[in-house]
C-alpha cells in the first residue's frame, strides 16, 4: 500500500475500496481553504470534491484515503503537497485544479498541458519552469519567481493574479526559440502589468489541420447554443495554430475551456466519420470508372475485330483448295483433336497480306489463339478461318467457288459469337489482350 506497485494496481484499488467503505465522507463537498494539516486521513474519500486551495501540510495516510477521481491520484502530488518533496518534476498532462502549492520550490518542473487552474501557486519558486498550453484560469501567482518560465500558448484569465511577481524574463515559444523581452529584463512589476492585461483570453492550440476545423466547429456550435465566447486571434506558431478567444468577464473561464474541449472531441469523431464516408464513396467511383473503362476496352476490341473481319471480305475472295487440303467424310468424331490447318501454312498466308494493318491485326489474332484455353475444336476453327482470311485477301475472284467461299466465312466467326456466354467472355479476354 505504501510502495504503490503498479503491478498491484488493481489489488491496491480493491483494498482501498474496502478499507475506505466506511470512512469520512468528503465526496462532492467544496473544500474552500480547508485546514486539513497534520490530520490522519486514513480512510477518507476524496472523489468528486471540489477543491479549492486546501492545506493538506504534514497529513497522514494520504495514501490510504480515496482518492481516485481527483487531483490528489498520483503519489507525487500528495508527496508534494504533504510534505513539500519533488519526488518527480514531471506533472504534464495532469488536473492539480484547484491546490495549494504556496512557498514550495517548483523550479524547473513540467506543468505542460497541466490544469492549474484556481491554483494557488503565491510565493513558489518557478524559476524555469515549463506552463506550455497550460490553464491557469484564476490561478495565483502572487509574489512568485518566474525568470525564465515558459508561457507558450497558456490560458489566463482576468482572475489570474500576478502581484510583484519576480520575473526578469520569459520565453513564449517551448524550444526557447523566443523571448520576452527579446533583449534585457523586464523592470520592476512590468510583467505583472503587461500580462494583467492581456489575460482575459482563453487560448487552444490545433496540432493538424483536422483539429484547427473541429475547434472552430465547437466554437461555432457554442456560438448557435447562446455561448459568450469570441474568436479574438488565430496565430500560426511552427506546425501548430493558437486560436484564442474572449468571453465576459463574468464567465467562468474554465467551464468554457471544459465545454470547448469536450464539444471538439465530439467534432473530431464527426470528421473522422465523414473522412471515413469519403474514402469509401471515392473508392466506389473509382471501381466504377474502372469498371466502364473496361467495358470501353472491350467494345473497342470487338469493334476493331469486326473491322478487319469486314474490311477482309470486301477484297475479292476464293475458296482455297490445294493439295494441303485436308477433307473428312462421313467419319464420326468423339474427343479428339482434328488438325484441321497447319499453323505454319497459316502463318505463310498472313506474310503474303499486302495490307500493314490487317497483317498486323491477322498475326496478333493468330498468336492469341495459339494462346487462348479455348476448346481445341474451336481453336483449330478460328486458326483456319484466320489463315482463309489471310489467303482471300490477296487471291483473285474465280467463279462460283468465291461466292461460296464469300458466305462461307462469315459464317464462321457468326457460329462462334453465338457459342455460350462463356466461350465469348473468353474471346473477350484475349482480344483484351491486344491493348
Amino acid at each position: 500500500m505504501q510502495s504503490e506497485e503498479p503491478m498491484l494496481a488493481l489489488l491496491h484499488r480493491n483494498a482501498l475500496a474496502w478499507r475506505c467503505w466506511s470512512g469520512t465522507q468528503f465526496a462532492g463537498a467544496t473544500l474552500a481553504h480547508t485546514d486539513f494539516s497534520d490530520t490522519d486521513l486514513a480512510g477518507a474519500r476524496f472523489a468528486a470534491a471540489k477543491f479549492h486551495q486546501p492545506d493538506f501540510t504534514h497529513a497522514k495516510n494520504l495514501h490510504l484515503a480515496w482518492i481516485y477521481g481527483s487531483p490528489l491520484e498520483r503519489k507525487a502530488v500528495r508527496l508534494l503537497l504533504t510534505d513539500g518533496i519533488v519526488d518527480n518534476r514531471d506533472f504534464s498532462h495532469l488536473n492539480l485544479r484547484g491546490l495549494s502549492f504556496r512557498g514550495l520550490n517548483l523550479s524547473q518542473c513540467n506543468f505542460y498541458h497541466a490544469d492549474l487552474s484556481e491554483a494557488d501557486c503565491s510565493d513558489c519558486n518557478l524559476t524555469d519552469a515549463d506552463f506550455s498550453e497550460a490553464m491557469v484560469l484564476g490561478a495565483r501567482f502572487n509574489g512568485a519567481t518566474m525568470t525564465g518560465a515558459i508561457i507558450d500558448n497558456w490560458s489566463m484569465d482576468k482572475q489570474t493574479q500576478f502581484d510583484r511577481v519576480d520575473c526578469e524574463y520569459v520565453y513564449t515559444q517551448r524550444d526557447r526559440s523566443e523571448r520576452n523581452p527579446p533583449q534585457g529584463e523586464f523592470k520592476p512589476s512590468e510583467f505583472s502589468k503587461l500580462y494583467q492585461e492581456i489575460a482575459n483570453t482563453v487560448d487552444f492550440i490545433a496540432h493538424s489541420p483536422d483539429e484547427l476545423q473541429a475547434l472552430l466547429r465547437a466554437i461555432e456550435s457554442i456560438k448557435q447554443q447562446g455561448g459568450d465566447i469570441v474568436i479574438q486571434s488565430l496565430e500560426r506558431k511552427n506546425e501548430s495554430v493558437v486560436v484564442r478567444t474572449q468571453s465576459h468577464d463574468s464567465i467562468d473561464k474554465a467551464a468554457v475551456y471544459a465545454e470547448v474541449k469536450e464539444k471538439m472531441a465530439l467534432e473530431m469523431n464527426l470528421l473522422q466519420r465523414e473522412h471515413e464516408k469519403q474514402l469509401l464513396t471515392q473508392k466506389l467511383e473509382l471501381t466504377e470508372v474502372h469498371h466502364h473503362h473496361e467495358t470501353e476496352l472491350r467494345d473497342k476490341h470487338d469493334s476493331l475485330l469486326a473491322q478487319f473481319i469486314n474490311k477482309a471480305m470486301e477484297n475479292p475472295k476464293v475458296e482455297i483448295m490445294n493439295d494441303h487440303s485436308r477433307h473428312i467424310e462421313n467419319a464420326s468424331i468423339n474427343h479428339s483433336a482434328v488438325n484441321l490447318g497447319d499453323h505454319s501454312m497459316v502463318s505463310n498466308h498472313i506474310e503474303q497480306v499486302a495490307d500493314a494493318e490487317l497483317k498486323t491485326a491477322l498475326q496478333a489474332l493468330q498468336q492469341l489463339l495459339a494462346n487462348s484455353h479455348l476448346p481445341a475444336i474451336d481453336k483449330q476453327e478460328a486458326q483456319k478461318a484466320v489463315g482463309d482470311l489471310a489467303a482471300i485477301s490477296h487471291k483473285p475472284e474465280t467463279g462460283n467457288r468465291a461466292k461460296k467461299s464469300g458466305t462461307a466465312q462469315p459464317g464462321i466467326f457468326e457460329r462462334l459469337a453465338q457459342r455460350s456466354v462463356e466461350r465469348r467472355r473468353a474471346w473477350r479476354a484475349i482480344w483484351q489482350a491486344v491493348d
